[in-house]
């Protein structure tokens, strides 16, 4: 079986290329071919491509024009014998592998596809949206995308080009998504629910180091890009309004860092609150280890929400706010507690609750790391991954069966 991965990056960036290389390397280690097709216009790292059996530049994977010749995603796809693309972020997707006898899957990663600003809420209001592509994102000016590189800060964004290139999706064989929010949001605009499956995501199952000593005082640890939709400032404003022995370890990094810092300031949080900066993902363990709540406190729906499944493998307990895909994984009342859309006091509550209460939150936590074994494991993951990308006529007439059944 030959398998040919899609990507517009050929580099170690972010969580996408995360999957993309555990995929890789598992998918290898039973015998499967696994190929590479990237836009060569954007910087390459060598160990990313080493990943794979072969890797291939292809300009129709870009948005600017190139005076570098290069094979179309057809060409490639034959060329590599492959049985699948297997297709994840671009801009659109090429002509040249529709047209050719090759299976089609695409993994659905965020709302890039469906939502013109991305993160799938309102601007006025900040609401979550679940209404489909259309006139409702010119009333909220989402014809405007954020342009740090534009002089104005902006740049146009076609809504009509989005809804050809949603149309061209939806002529793959088969969509990925990892939660049932995902789903919805593709069903709603236009994709064929038969053709939209749920892989929830996983993590690997090893040893978790244990090394750290809590320093007695209880600490609640934010892991996660410090930027507006993952609502690090509403974390901030329900540690304010605590009234219980904390600590806070804030991790990341991000265009909205200034502001928090400030925000710090201005809530009196500074003597209890400490901005780490980025950790590599080998040393996170350690502050895992070290905290007793992991907070997740997103405004954008989370299209799925790896923090919380790592936090849960560390046997910590979870805070959310009950947007996207969180409630796909976190149990409430079970492994950690949900609060309402941004309801800045119903999550104070919630985390003032297991501050209080470390039996409880101890009780989450194990539970949570049961889940993770149970519903979250990496080789059940990449088994039915394979059952998806498998040719026409050995593919499973029961995809369904992927969905994480509760």
């Amino acid at each position: 079986m030959s398998i040919l991965f899609v990507h517009e990056r050929a580099s170690f960036t972010g969580g996408v290329e995360q999957n993309i290389s555990d995929t890789v390397q598992a998918l290898r280690a039973r015998g499967i071919s696994c190929h590479l097709a990237y836009n060569p216009q954007i910087p390459t790292q060598q160990s990313f491509l080493d990943l794979f059996d072969s890797s291939h530049s292809c300009n129709e994977l870009g948005t600017t024009a190139s005076i570098l010749s290069t094979p179309t995603l057809g060409a490639i796809a034959m060329k590599t014998e492959a049985d699948c693309a297997y297709i994840h972020k671009l801009p659109t997707v090429p002509n040249s592998i529709l047209s050719v006898q090759v299976r089609t899957v695409q993994m659905v990663h965020d709302h890039d596809l469906c939502c013109p600003r991305k993160h799938k809420y309102y601007a006025h209001n900040r609401k979550v949206c679940t209404n489909p592509l259309g006139f409702r994102c010119y009333l909220d000016g989402a014809f405007l995308a954020r342009d740090y590189r534009s002089a104005f800060g902006f740049r146009y964004e076609s809504i009509h080009a989005k809804r050809q290139e949603m149309k061209r999706r939806c002529q793959l064989d088969l969509s990925l998504v990892a939660s049932e929010f995902m789903r919805q949001e593709l069903i709603v605009n236009g994709f064929n629910s038969d053709r939209v499956a749920v892989l929830p995501l996983a993590v690997r199952q090893s040893v978790v180091p244990t090394t750290e000593i809590s320093s007695g005082t209880p600490t609640i640890l934010y892991v996660g890009q410090l930027i507006r939709g993952k609502g690090v400032d509403l974390l901030l404003r329900a540690l304010a309004m605590l009234r219980v022995p904390f600590r806070a370890l804030i991790i990341g990094k991000g265009n909205a860092e200034a502001e928090l810092h400030a925000l710090s300031r201005e809530l009196g949080l500074d003597h209890r609150l400490e901005f780490v900066g980025w950790v590599n993902n080998e040393d996170l363990h350690r502050y895992y280890a070290l905290s007793d709540i992991v907070a997740v406190p997103s405004r954008w729906p989370e299209p799925f929400g790896m923090v919380g499944l790592e936090a849960m493998r560390h046997s910590k307990p979870v805070v959310a706010f009950e947007v996207g895909g969180i409630p796909d994984w976190l149990r409430h009342e079970e492994t950690g507690l949900l609060a309402p859309a941004a309801d800045v006091q119903a999550y104070a509550a919630a985390l003032r609750r297991l501050l209080s209460d470390k039996k409880l939150a101890a009780r989450f936590g194990a539970a949570g790391a049961t889940q993770i074994k149970m519903h979250f494991d990496f080789t059940t993951y990449i088994d039915r991954l394979q059952q998806a990308l498998l040719p026409f006529d050995t593919c499973s007439e029961n995809i369904e069966e992927m969905e994480y059944a509760s």
